[in-house]
């Protein structure tokens, strides 16, 4: 019953300017206004989300290239991995 009272306002369409007989008081758009206004806002959501999935697809450096590359290192030096790395972050000094 309360739903039926709250129905009884006539609202004038903000964007197109029809007039809504029965309405409740805090509608805005008419249907088709509305209808038009959400296909903006899904058409605007859809552009952003392929913005943001172009920018993921972006290759990221991966921590495998830098593991490999400190191995090689440490190869050519004639170190173990462990003592290279010890010795990078300046735990120890390689002598020779």
């Amino acid at each position: 019953m309360a739903k039926a009272e709250s129905l009884k306002w006539t609202r004038t369409c903000t964007r197109c300017g029809k007039k809504m007989v029965g309405v409740a008081s805090n509608k805005k758009l008419c249907d088709s206004c509305l209808r038009i206004r959400q296909i903006e806002h899904d058409r605007k959501k859809a552009q952003n989300n392929k913005l943001e999935v172009v920018e993921r697809t972006k290759p990221k450096h991966a921590p495998e290239d830098s593991l490999q590359n400190d191995v090689r290192e440490a190869e050519r030096l004639g170190v173990s991995y462990g003592k290279y790395r010890a010795w990078k972050d300046e735990r120890i000094h390689i002598h020779g």
